[in-house]
């Protein structure tokens, strides 16, 4: 059920970024601050829905894993596109071992997986002592979205 939280029913996706970011690190340490500048930004709420949930899953990572004082999240539309950062300034690690399935790195993949479920694209950046960066960005072009027809993505 808490993939399907209410924050992004009664809100635009920008709000419920916000609102919902404050509450994933209450009671803990750590700082975030949150910047979401898409005026008149109308998603499906699919495509909503589910960039919240990278936001969450990347914090939730950088919380658990990263050591970090401070979380930045990032969420602006422009040039046809939706994208959001989210990046701390935590340990940092070597980004091709996350890709490693043995691994049990299902957090990330499935990160990109949502990403790419809409036709967009995902990319980590971190290095050892130097924190970590997602970036994930997606095609919202007027017309894009069309609720009677299915969007099919290769």
């Amino acid at each position: 059920m808490d993939l399907r939280g209410a924050e992004i029913e009664s809100r635009d996706l920008p709000e419920a970024l916000v609102s919902a970011a404050k509450r994933w690190v209450a009671g803990t340490p750590l700082s975030i601050q949150v910047e979401a500048s898409c005026p008149d930004l109308d998603l499906p709420s699919d495509l909503a829905q589910n960039i919240l949930r990278i936001a969450q899953e990347a914090v939730t990572n950088s919380m658990k894993h990263a050591g970090a004082h401070t979380i930045w999240v990032t969420l602006a539309s422009g040039e046809g596109g939706l994208r959001l950062r989210v990046k701390d300034d935590g340990n940092g690690f070597e980004s091709r071992q996350v890709f490693d399935m043995a691994g049990g790195h299902f957090g990330i993949l499935g990160m990109g997986e949502r990403a790419r479920r809409f036709g967009g694209k995902f990319k980590i950046d971190s290095r050892p002592g130097a924190g970590t960066e997602i970036e994930v960005t997606v095609p919202i072009e007027a017309g894009d979205f069309d609720v009677n027809q299915p969007r099919v993505i290769s």
